[in-house]
């Protein structure tokens, strides 16, 4: 049910959020050393976090960079940094990306028409699925279901 889809989307976010955070290269800070560095640090990733988890929650339904900021009590501007500062992408990629993997899931797995899994998976417009399907996959979306699907 709903209980069980929750958390299958939150172990895709932390395995994920586990590989943007090693693609990172953070540099050493000055102040590293110190508790209170330590805790901001932890602070600033929770919030991330929670940004991330918000967007796998609602990520096929309209979302705003201030939806998402206003989920962890930031400011749009500070969220934006600090999403990219800790997960090397922008909010809005990665709710792109979100959108795309959930799209590719729907299409190996369904035979719902391309057009119902572009809305479904969160996409305004047909358009602008065609669009990021194609810049991220290198084909259009009946062609990943047809070289994807065993029958």
């Amino acid at each position: 049910g709903t209980e069980e889809r929750l958390e299958v989307c939150l172990l895709e976010v932390q395995a994920r959020l586990a590989r943007m955070a090693s693609r990172t290269q953070k540099q050493p800070r000055a102040n590293a050393g110190r508790k209170s560095a330590t805790v901001m640090e932890s602070t600033n990733l929770s919030r991330a976090e929670a940004m991330a988890c918000y967007i796998a929650q609602q990520g096929t339904h309209r979302l705003s960079i201030g939806d998402v900021a206003d989920h962890a009590g930031l400011h749009p501007n500070y969220a934006m940094v600090l999403f990219q500062q800790t997960f090397g992408t922008t909010i809005l990629k990665y709710i792109v990306e979100y959108r795309l993997s959930n799209a590719q899931r729907l299409l190996v797995t369904t035979d719902d028409l391309v057009e119902n899994v572009a809305y479904q998976s969160g996409f305004g417009s047909l358009s602008s699925f065609y669009a990021a399907f194609r810049r991220t996959f290198g084909c259009t979306p009946r062609q990943y279901r047809q070289s994807h699907r065993t029958t």
